[in-house]
């Protein structure tokens, strides 16, 4: 009966959280965990950002990447369910952007965002970005965007939560922040 108690409090834990498998290295278009799987991609410049585990153990991963075909093609940001160890990205998969700053000719700050993933709310799993833009009248306008792991699904909404809900969970390490590419400034 203790083991059996043992076993279920595991279960409840881990209901959603961070898989087992470490990330180990990237070798082209194929990311490689430490507990030898691996996942191909179809991504060029690809990045492993991290991974979500859910209640059933579907691993989705955070990656980064373009499109290897066509000139110009954007890295953005993917949260995918890998299938077969394969993800493919297609022009009907969602894709985000990363975090960044901008700026105006004079070095003021235009507009930011920052952007975590995990458990970014309190039971929310998947990536949370918060943006504010400088507005003309000499104020900030703030939005908040999630995209949330339901269901074994992703679903996307606006959300007016606090940033700082979100860094109380990096705190206790259950989200983390992703870095922006380079900063632009004008």
């Amino acid at each position: 009966m203790k083991q059996l108690l043992i076993t279920f409090g595991l279960i409840l834990i881990i209901k959603f959280g961070y898989s087992q498998s470490e990330f180990d290295y990237i070798d082209g278009q194929t990311i490689y965990f430490k507990d030898r799987t691996s996942v191909m991609t179809n991504l060029c410049d690809l990045k492993f950002i991290g991974q979500i585990v859910t209640d059933i153990s579907c691993r989705y991963l955070i990656i980064s990447g373009k499109a290897c075909t066509g000139y110009g093609a954007k890295i953005s940001i993917f949260i995918q369910r890998p299938v077969k160890d394969r993800i493919t990205i297609s022009s009907e998969s969602s894709f985000y952007s990363y975090p960044y700053n901008h700026y105006n000719k004079d070095g003021s700050l235009f507009s930011e965002s920052r952007a975590f993933y995990g458990e970014v709310l309190p039971g929310n799993y998947g990536i949370i970005w918060f943006h504010k833009i400088y507005l003309s009248s000499n104020k900030w306008k703030y939005s908040v965007f999630l995209a949330e792991i339901k269901n074994e699904k992703i679903v996307e909404s606006d959300n007016e939560e606090l940033l700082s809900k979100t860094l109380e969970q990096v705190t206790i390490n259950k989200a983390f922040e992703i870095n922006g590419l380079a900063e632009s400034k004008n």
